[in-house]
């Protein structure tokens, strides 16, 4: 058994936090070598338990590869100590031959089975925490003809205890806030709406997929050598870092005090962007005061969406000609117009709306276009 010096506690506990905060895998799989081999340790893991299905997830594993898809799948039904493992709560330790003797264990189907190969005969195992959703665990094993776990490695466990089960907790959290942000990129790339966010200095914070094809093809928007926003039209250039610098100055009394709304003109045979600005308030931790910022809605109404036909017939059952007829006149075309776009007489129009109608609940154009209009299709990546 390696020495286990105080220099060498250090150097696991600061791995962990250095692990825990860049959720790394990699440095997970170095803290559990390493603590494995300061009590001579078999195969183990670190790992999470899901508590909606009891699934198993390591954090690092010296098992081998298949092992932990079978524990999931096979093994885990029949351990004979399942239940024991499911009732440990936050700092509670399994210790195999006390909770688990060899009278139960050792005849069971498990271990005679697979275990016995895979030299999992002594067991300790700690609860590191329990939280709402996961339970976080470690486990130590050794074989039958090792000695078992002896007082100064239930030390060193304990020891490492507490800086592992805060580490553990921490890395859990950082995971599910990054994976919460990509789900919440993802969401705002999503939207056919462009979504930018300004701060205070005038600097673009944030910009969704839908802004950045603006920019780009200086589509009525762009950004100057400064990085910031500037319209076609000077006026409206001027006009919307009003609006902006409303966000920031509302005491200022002006009508474009907390935002508001505005055209951005664009070439004569396009029609304008409308935009949206708002405050937006970014909560900081530790007390601190919210950093404000101002959120652009940006929105094309030439800009058709791709899969809205689609959304018709999958939602209200229309037929190809109904949902073309049901797009155009969202489009802002009228019955006559729609019959010459889709080359079909008047008679065929109305009883395609009539149709229509029927099968959405309404009974006026109007009703029609603003129903069409507020279904969450999807635009174009």
């Amino acid at each position: 058994m390696p020495t286990v010096t105080q220099e060498s506690i250090f150097e696991i506990v600061g791995k962990m936090y250095e692990s825990a905060a860049a959720a790394s895998s990699e440095g997970w799989a170095d803290v559990y070598r390493q603590m494995s081999e300061h009590i001579s340790s078999g195969p183990g893991s670190m790992h999470l338990v899901h508590k909606h299905d009891n699934r198993f997830e390591a954090i690092a594993d010296t098992n081998h590869p298949e092992f932990l898809g079978d524990f999931n799948s096979t093994y885990f039904p029949i351990l004979p100590f399942r239940n024991e493992l499911l009732k440990l709560k936050s700092g509670d330790t399994f210790f195999r031959q006390r909770d688990c003797p060899d009278r139960k264990y050792v005849p069971s189907e498990l271990y005679q089975d697979h275990f016995r190969k895979l030299g999992i005969y002594r067991i300790l195992h700690q609860c590191l925490f329990d939280g709402d959703a996961v339970i976080g665990g470690v486990t130590f094993t050794r074989p039958e003809a090792m000695a078992d776990f002896s007082g100064d490695d239930f030390r060193v466990v304990e020891t490492l205890k507490p800086h592992l089960q805060r580490a553990m907790q921490l890395y859990f959290n950082v995971r599910e806030a990054n994976k919460k942000d990509r789900f919440l990129l993802e969401t705002w790339n999503r939207l056919p709406q462009g979504v930018v966010v300004v701060s205070r200095t005038n600097n673009i914070a944030f910009t969704n997929k839908a802004a950045d094809r603006y920019f780009v093809s200086g589509n009525g928007l762009a950004l100057d050598i400064k990085g910031r926003l500037t319209a076609d039209a000077p006026a409206d250039t001027l006009k919307l870092r009003e609006l902006i610098r409303g966000v920031f100055e509302p005491s200022a009394g002006r009508p474009s005090s907390f935002g508001g709304s505005m055209q951005i003109r664009r070439g004569s045979e396009m029609p304008p962007l409308f935009v949206l600005v708002t405050p937006f308030s970014e909560q900081v931790i530790g007390g601190a005061a919210p950093e404000n910022a101002a959120l652009l809605f940006i929105t094309d109404p030439a800009e058709k969406s791709e899969c809205l036909e689609a959304s018709l017939r999958q939602v209200f059952g229309f037929t190809a000609a109904e949902a073309h007829l049901a797009c155009s006149l969202a489009d802002g075309l009228s019955l006559i117009e729609c019959g010459e776009f889709l080359h079909v007489t008047q008679n065929t129009v109305r009883t395609h709306l009539k149709r229509i109608f029927d099968k959405t609940g309404t009974n006026r154009q109007g009703s029609l276009v603003k129903l069409i209009l507020s279904l969450p299709s999807a635009r174009r990546p």
